[in-house]
């Protein structure tokens, strides 16, 4: 069972609202879209929970990537790229607490909860699919 502190980790996780940021930088950038929350998939337990929250740790993490290469080619200040690199939030480091936070409920989990993370992870995937597609941003 995960200790107090991977338990709030999850929580906190959970308590960031990117969608907020994404329309703070499109407006910044002079981009005044609205923005479609995306469709949450249902999390009834802690495995649910973990699994979407790897996909959401995860495009953090490659948000770093897209960030500097916005920032390199595009020569965007970081104060446009908000949700690609949150402010105050160490990535690299928040990354590998999530990680040892998954580890920990693997190693206590056994093959339902996996399955349980896995088609969360998948049904969270599916949701940013959507939204991307209602955007126009993919097919």
């Amino acid at each position: 069972m995960p200790n107090e502190t991977e338990r709030r980790f999850v929580f906190d996780l959970v308590a960031q609202d990117r969608a907020v940021r994404v329309r703070q930088d499109l407006r910044a950038l002079g981009d005044g879209a609205v923005v479609a929350p995306l469709g949450v998939p249902d999390l009834p337990d802690q495995a649910a929970a973990l699994g979407a929250a790897y996909v959401i740790e995860g495009s953090m993490l490659g948000g770093q990537h897209v960030a500097h290469a916005l920032v390199r080619d595009l020569d965007l200040a970081d104060g446009h790229l908000t949700y690609l690199r949150p402010p105050g939030v160490a990535i690299g480091p928040r990354w590998k607490a999530f990680v040892a936070a998954l580890d920990a409920f693997g190693a206590a989990g056994g093959a339902a909860e996996w399955r349980a993370a896995e088609a969360a992870a998948d049904a969270t995937f599916a949701a940013f699919a959507e939204a991307f597609r209602r955007e126009g941003a993919m097919r």
